[in-house]
């Protein structure tokens, strides 16, 4: 969840009562999940030199450490700076009409929650005690309960012993999310006009945004929708409103039907926001605009702001290179005299993955750290945990190549395997780049100074939009078929630039097409030379169509962005058993023009 830390902006205080708050003792509550308030501390609220003052009485002692910092009140807004958990965070609110209660959101930049004051007797947060149920509109509680069953469902699914039970459960799960599905829009847009008023409103509407992509409704009513979300939401303060505003951005630019009113929310944010916010906020909301205004027929009008987010991601570019983890290379060096092996790397990953930080980190390492005529270095993106715009379904197939085999080793995202073996799995953040890096490089050394009966050379060559590509393979082992063994070849960006959810603004010679598709070209004889074409404008079609389907049949992508330049491309080539998923040789080489 995306959020912003601003002051009371006077154009909202119409959507409240202007009614400063009770003096006195306050609970403080934020919520956790749909359906539970967790009490953070207690604390006073106070009149003091002609202005507000805060001051910490008590805390949950669970979360830790907890400091309250300045407080303000105006026009019935109440703002205060605390520290959660070593965590900066503001509560902001808007006092109810009996001024003991102030209802609101707290958090920052990176989480904002619903949040509200409680007047109390209390001085202290009982740890028995310390979690509430909420108080939700009746068709939220409803909405509760279901996901309350889904999650109960999965445990059970989790403790089966027997495939039959896992079977039964796993299609007792999707009964229920296809019920969640059918009914949660409805639930949702039932709060937003028969509980407009309750704090939760603006929580539904965005949920309800959430779900109209797959809804029947027309553009019209989502923009009802939307108008009536912010108004909710400006009734928990501007912060809070702010971020609903950028939410429902999200939500509208990831949506086909409404890509016009996309583009009017997103200039909105952008007008309201101004050049004062985050480059990152700036970057989001400009890159949704200007897919908007595309999509909806207005290319000319999305020039002067692709020229702005182009000098935006110029920084951020700068700002993300000065950041990353400072990870000493050692190029490999000198090989052993017969050595010939060209060994092969292959990573999984997903952008929006958030362990995915490490891996392409040390992935990108590894390009310094050899040759392409040392290791030829791979990177294929999975619709891994959300869509993926870096995606294709020969991706994705090649994967399944390695689960069949591997189920153990590729039930974690990242998976990675050097010359066909599971290596080093998983991932995590920055912090774990080096391990990483060091745990790839272990799996590659020795293999760059094997011998290999096989050689395999590769050529390619743009032509008027088109890739001609040539294979030669020569010392093929005479038990190769009884092997399975097989060419395939890859089509390779250099380099994307992709912001997901995992941390990373790039990434390295990623996958983009697998000609003469995932099963390869059977190798029979000694020796063989096979040719393939492929078509820019074809490939990029392919690809757009493949994302079209992902986001009509499953999910939106987190953004709306396509990166499909197809430039800077490679072709790269390797010899693989599929019996038992050994590769015997590789090759790589620049497309020429």
């Amino acid at each position: 969840r995306i959020a912003l830390v601003v002051l009371v902006s006077a154009s909202l205080t119409d959507h409240v009562n202007a009614v400063d708050p009770a003096p006195g003792k306050y609970k403080l509550y934020v919520a956790r999940g749909i359906d539970t308030d967790l009490a953070i501390c207690v604390l006073t609220l106070e009149q003091k030199d002609g202005g507000w003052a805060a001051n910490l009485i008590g805390r949950n002692t669970a979360l830790g450490k907890v400091t309250v910092g300045t407080a303000k009140v105006v026009d019935g807004f109440v703002r205060i700076d605390m520290n959660i958990s070593d965590e900066d965070v503001v509560f902001e609110g808007a006092a109810g009409s009996d001024a003991k209660s102030v209802i609101g959101s707290c958090g920052n930049d990176r989480r904002l929650a619903i949040a509200r004051l409680e007047m109390t007797d209390e001085d202290l947060i009982v740890r028995e005690r310390m979690r509430e149920p909420r108080d939700l509109p009746p068709p939220m509680r409803e909405q509760a309960k279901l996901f309350a069953e889904r999650i109960e469902l999965r445990k059970l699914i989790d403790k089966s012993t027997t495939v039959s039970d896992r079977e039964r459960l796993n299609e007792d799960l999707d009964r229920l999310q296809k019920k969640i599905d059918e009914e949660s829009p409805k639930q949702m847009a039932k709060v937003l006009t028969d509980h407009a008023e309750h704090p939760a409103a603006a929580e539904a509407g965005v949920d309800l945004l959430n779900y109209s992509y797959q809804d029947e409704a027309s553009a019209e009513q989502v923009k009802s929708w939307t108008e009536a979300t912010l108004k909710a939401a400006a009734r928990l303060g501007p912060r809070y409103r702010r971020d609903v505003l950028l939410l429902a951005v999200d939500s509208l630019g990831r949506n086909s039907k409404t890509q016009a009113l996309a583009a009017e929310m997103a200039q909105r944010a952008d007008k309201e926001l101004g050049d004062a916010t985050a480059p990152t906020l700036q970057a989001r909301i400009l890159t949704i605009l200007i897919a908007g205004l595309k999509n909806s027929g207005r290319a000319d009008a999305a020039k002067a702001h692709e020229e702005r987010l182009a000098k935006i991601d110029a920084k951020l570019d700068e700002d993300y290179r000065a950041k990353l983890p400072k990870i000493a290379v050692t190029p490999f060096g000198k090989r052993k005299e017969k050595a010939n092996c060209v060994a092969f790397f292959e990573l999984f990953i997903g952008a929006e993955g958030q362990s995915g930080a490490a891996n392409g980190v040390a992935f990108d390492k590894l390009l310094e750290a050899f040759k392409p005529a040392e290791a030829v270095i791979l990177q294929y993106h999975l619709h891994v945990p959300a869509p993926d715009a870096l995606a294709n379904p020969e991706s994705e197939a090649r994967f399944d190549y390695y689960a069949k085999r591997y189920p153990n080793q590729t039930n974690v995202i990242p998976a990675s395997f050097v010359n066909g073996r599971p290596r080093s799995p998983g991932g995590g953040n920055f912090a774990l780049a080096r391990t990483k890096f060091t745990e790839y490089c272990d799996g590659i050394n020795p293999l760059v100074n094997d011998v290999t009966p096989v050689k395999l050379t590769a050529k390619a060559k743009l032509t008027e939009g088109k890739i001609d590509m040539e294979f030669k393979v020569e010392g093929v082992p005479g038990d190769a078929k009884d092997r399975k063994m097989r060419l395939r070849m890859a089509v390779v960006e250099d380099s994307i630039r992709y912001p997901g959810g995992n941390s990373l603004r790039f990434y390295r010679h990623v996958v983009r097409a697998m000609p003469g598709g995932p099963d390869g070209k059977e190798l029979a004889k000694d020796e063989a030379t096979f040719k393939e074409t492929v078509t820019i404008d074809d490939l990029r079609a392919k690809l757009n169509n493949s994302l079209n389907k992902i986001a009509a049949n499953d999910r939106p992508f987190p953004h709306p962005y396509r990166p499909l330049e197809l430039k800077n491309l490679k072709v790269a080539a390797w010899v693989q058993s599929d019996t038992d998923r050994a590769v015997w040789q590789a090759v790589m080489v620049d497309v020429t023009e």
